[in-house]
């Protein structure tokens, strides 16, 4: 079975790029256009919906809106790894990603072979995160997890 991975539809051109880049590399890919509709995939996990929960969510824009902040919040109450696509009029992508509690995140355009890989990564790393009992985020806890 294929990772699934729900792409925001915030930022059209990047989502469409980035997920026939996805779909390529043999993820099972949704696109999603409202918070409800992501919020409704995220919660299938508690519900035991036909449909499956993400292992991911690309957030292609909008991370400045209350929306964004509310389905990251949804996203780390169910153990799903988020990338954020971050603006390259952001001053400070990395403090921004720190801030809005993102897993990982790439300034715009990002390449959707870039934004692949690293899905792929967020996937892996959350998976031995479970295996193992070592969870967390930072810097110090991603090195342990990747000479694993």
């Amino acid at each position: 079975m294929s990772d699934r991975v729900l792409i925001t539809t915030d930022d059209l051109e990047q989502a469409v790029r980035v997920n026939a880049s996805l779909e390529q590399a043999g993820f099972d890919t949704a696109m999603v256009s409202s918070l409800d509709d992501v919020r409704q995939a995220v919660r299938s996990k508690e519900q035991g919906a036909a449909s499956r929960e993400p292992d991911a969510i690309v957030l292609t824009g909008g991370l400045h809106e209350s929306t964004a902040q509310r389905l990251l919040t949804a996203a780390r109450e169910h153990a799903v790894s988020t990338l954020g696509l971050v603006e390259t009029t952001d001053e400070d992508p990395d403090q921004i990603g720190r801030e809005l509690g993102l897993t990982d995140w790439l300034v715009k355009p990002a390449d959707p072979a870039e934004v692949t890989a690293t899905v792929r990564r967020l996937i892996e790393r959350r998976r031995l995160q479970q295996r193992t009992g070592i969870l967390g985020e930072s810097a110090a806890i991603q090195e342990v997890l990747v000479k694993m």
